[in-house]
């Protein structure tokens, strides 16, 4: 059975847009609630507001929390 998505929506990373499938997670061991943004281009980014306040994004040390609010922001308003 394929989880369906919580919603979908375009997104606009680095001046592209991107048509984002967004799928929500708990992970088991932890219990950490996460987001998954499905992007056309096939790639997949993971944010999570772990036990705190701020959305990061958990697939990637590469500092983009910038890009983590931003996503961060559609699922607060969804």
């Amino acid at each position: 059975m394929q989880q369906e998505p919580l919603f979908i929506t375009d997104v606009t990373i680095g001046g592209e847009i991107h048509k984002a499938k967004i799928f929500g997670n708990v992970d088991k061991t932890t219990n950490f609630i996460y987001y998954t943004f499905q992007l056309s281009d096939g790639r997949r980014i993971m944010i999570s507001k772990f036990d705190g306040d701020k959305w990061l994004i958990t697939n990637t040390n590469d500092g983009t929390d910038d890009l983590a609010e931003q996503l961060g922001k559609l699922i607060d308003t969804e």
